[in-house]
């Protein structure tokens, strides 16, 4: 009678433990997937940055032939829309289409 009691007793405690320990898992699983998923949107905005950077030194001969080239490496890193001012609020470049304006051509 002893050993059943214990045997159920120690169950029990290893149910508890090995459920505790799948959470803790989970837990420490899901913080490290934030933290790539994080530094992924960091290095995407920073490609962004420095082709917007790139684009903004070009004369106005080159911007026209690199405009579809710029906006084809934009979608490739997954920016589907970009408005970018200038210090007066006048628009330097625009890619992709805003929601508001989708099928109202």
């Amino acid at each position: 009678m002893f050993f059943r009691r214990l045997n159920i007793h120690i169950a029990l405690h290893l149910t508890l433990l090995l459920g505790i320990a799948m959470f803790l898992m989970n837990a420490v699983m899901i913080t490290v997937s934030q933290r790539v998923l994080i530094r992924a949107e960091t290095v995407k905005g920073e490609r962004f940055l420095s082709a917007l950077a790139q684009y903004s030194r070009m004369s106005a001969a080159a911007r026209e032939n690199a405009g579809p080239l710029l906006n084809e490496f934009l979608g490739a890193a997954g920016v589907s829309l970009a408005l970018v001012l200038d210090r007066d609020g006048n628009p330097v470049y625009t890619v992709g289409d805003p929601p508001e304006t989708r099928g109202h051509e």
